[in-house]
This record gives C-alpha cells, sequence and structure tokens, in this order.
C-alpha cells in the first residue's frame, strides 16, 4: 500500500509513534495504550492521501471484572497541510473500520465496525528528511451492532520520514 501511494505522489511520509486511545464502553470511559502509524502520499505541497493503522490495548476493569481489551483501526482518507516555517500542521479525515476484542477468563468475542476519524497533526522539522511529530489528535467514531455510537479520542507522538 506504501508504495502504490508514493507511486502516484510527489513526496511520501511515514509516521511511526505511541498513541494513547480514550475509549468509550457501555459502562465508562477507558484509557488504552498502543501504537499508531500512517503512511500519506502527497500529490502537491498541500493535498494527499493518507492509510493509517493502530492498534490500542489494556485491561480495564469492567463491571468487577478485569477484560483484557484490543482495538486495531484501520482508516483512509484525505489530508491537507500547511507549512509554516520548520514546522508542518495537517487536518485529515479518515474511514473504515475497526476489529475489536474482548477476553475475560479465557472466553473472548470479537466484533467489527464501521469507523471514521476527524483529526489532524502538528510536525517539527528535525532535518532535511525527519521530523517528529508533536501531536496527532484524532476524535474517531464507531458503530458496533448497529445502534450503539461510541466516540473515541486518540493522541498519537513519534517520528516522520520523508521520501
Amino acid at each position: 500500500m506504501a508504495f502504490c501511494l508514493s507511486s502516484f505522489a510527489q513526496r511520501a511520509e511515514v509516521f511511526g509513534g505511541y498513541a494513547y486511545t480514550n475509549v468509550q464502553t457501555p459502562d465508562e470511559r477507558v484509557g488504552l495504550h498502543g501504537w499508531d502509524a500512517n503512511v500519506t502520499g502527497l500529490f502537491n505541497e498541500n493535498f494527499g492521501i493518507m492509510a493509517d493503522f493502530s492498534g490500542a490495548y489494556g485491561t480495564p476493569s469492567v463491571a468487577g471484572f478485569d477484560v483484557d481489551v484490543t482495538d486495531h483501526f484501520y482508516l483512509f482518507g484525505p489530508v491537507v497541510r500547511t507549512n509554516v516555517g520548520g514546522a508542518a500542521a495537517s487536518a485529515h479525515a479518515l474511514f473504515g473500520g475497526v476489529r475489536s476484542k474482548g477476553e475475560v477468563a479465557g472466553i473472548e468475542a470479537t466484533d467489527s465496525s464501521f469507523a471514521w476519524a476527524l483529526g489532524g497533526a502538528f510536525d517539527v522539522n528535525a532535518g532535511e528528511n525527519f521530523a517528529i511529530r508533536l501531536g496527532q489528535f484524532d476524535y474517531i467514531r464507531t458503530n458496533f451492532d448497529g445502534d450503539s455510537t461510541n466516540n473515541h479520542f486518540r493522541y498519537a507522538a513519534g517520528v516522520v520520514l520523508r521520501f
């Protein structure tokens, strides 16, 4: 996928780093730790397409039971950006899905849902082909079982490689 995006683009960026995801469960909000990675193909200085993948993991207590939770998001969509001095700010609208798994005492349940995200990022240049992503902030909406909408928030930070 990274090759396909970069073959049509003038420039490509690859991001990888830590992610904190605050997820809404039926009973409460819980914080999950994990990773976020994305590839962006820029067609010009200000517009491109992003493919974003992330994993969020934790063991919150739900109804008195410790539940091992794993969420994997896969999202795609347009990104707009602007360069300001030695920094770049961007905004994106992403669409895709999430696969969620919960396990209690050896009993496992999985579910998938459509997901969309609105967000943006702020990068500070640290060299010609290298930047530090100080923050990527995303509001993520999921719709499990078609009846319950869930609101999640994700923060990610890490490194950006530019080609």
